[in-house]
């Protein structure tokens, strides 16, 4: 879901530009995209399934910097189905080395809704308006 939506934004060319990582031992780096479709700079993504009220604290947003710094990326994402503490926020922001994205639960359905991911339209409304011109040319 996390690949998807990060495609539907831009990023990466082709499926093959899109890894899924997650497993035993991935050192908290559950997918990896670039940034671009020629493949500059590489993105790791981390994702994490939480309840609500279960927040993503700034230890887990520090052992991801940590696993980025070890790979040699310094582009990140974590996304969650939670949202995120103060602190988490603020070492994310607050970090020069590292550009790190955070998006919470709530706007990852915006940006699902957004993309077309998941959903599926159930009305089209159309407003209309009279075109002048059409009358002019009567």
């Amino acid at each position: 879901l996390v690949l998807r939506v990060m495609g539907a934004l831009g990023y990466g060319g082709d499926a093959d530009d899109l890894k899924l990582t997650g497993k035993s031992g991935d050192e908290g780096i559950d997918g990896e995209i670039f940034e671009d479709k020629l493949g500059f700079d590489k993105i790791y993504i981390q994702a994490k399934h939480y309840k609500p009220g279960n927040l993503v604290n700034d230890s887990t947003v520090r052992n991801f910097i940590g696993s980025m710094s070890v790979k040699g990326v310094s582009k990140g994402v974590i996304i969650t189905t939670s949202s995120f503490t103060e602190n988490a926020r603020k070492l994310a922001q607050n970090n020069p080395n590292f550009k790190l994205k955070l998006i919470d639960g709530e706007k990852l359905v915006n940006l699902m809704i957004e993309n077309n991911i998941g959903v599926s339209v159930a009305r089209t409304c159309y407003v209309k308006k009279i075109d002048p011109d059409f009358f002019d040319e009567i």
